[in-house]
């Protein structure tokens, strides 16, 4: 393998890594964390397909699928705080694809579930990072479509509340 080749390789790895700091994060809603995952000037997107509802600027309802658009990494904080009103939810990412555009820019692809104990959601992020200058990939752009919503009680039961300030000194 090249000197490049290895290269991108590590610049892939290492964008893997950032979706799995920004779920790690938000799930145990780490938020200084979670902030250190996005630039100052980032944009988050869920856009849902079927709807022709005005786009708003939090998520108002669960009850069902609404447009959310923000920008600037203090609203997108705003925006992912009302997950400490759930006493768990969790973001699973799958199938992360990365293409490197240059090398300090890349496009990420996942699939994206979300549980809670009573929301369920299942679509595809397209993401777009950089590395900044010290030499972190963050995000800078992220749109959210779901293709399943669903809005009801999980039928089991609670055995562990969200956040556990000690995490990190975990096993």
């Amino acid at each position: 393998m090249s000197n490049d080749a290895e290269a991108a390789l590590l610049e892939r790895f290492r964008i893997h890594e950032l979706i799995g700091r920004y779920v790690d994060a938000l799930n145990h809603r780490d938020w200084e964390r979670y902030k250190d995952c996005w630039i100052e000037d980032s944009h988050f997107a869920m856009t849902i397909a079927n709807d022709d509802s005005p786009i708003q600027d939090t998520l108002a309802t669960i009850k069902k699928p609404a447009g959310v658009r923000v920008v600037g990494r203090p609203a997108i904080l705003k925006m992912v705080g009302t997950y400490n009103n759930y006493p768990w939810l969790f973001q699973i990412p799958s199938g992360i694809v990365v293409e490197l555009n240059s090398p300090t820019t890349a496009q990420i692809r996942h699939t994206l579930q979300v549980f809670s104990q009573s929301l369920t959601l299942i679509g595809v992020c397209y993401d777009r990072a950089m590395k900044e200058g010290d030499g972190k990939w963050r995000l800078t752009h992220r749109d959210y479509r779901p293709s399943y919503w669903q809005h009801s009680e999980a039928p089991g039961q609670t055995c562990r509340n969200l956040p556990d300030p000690n995490y990190l000194k975990l096993p």
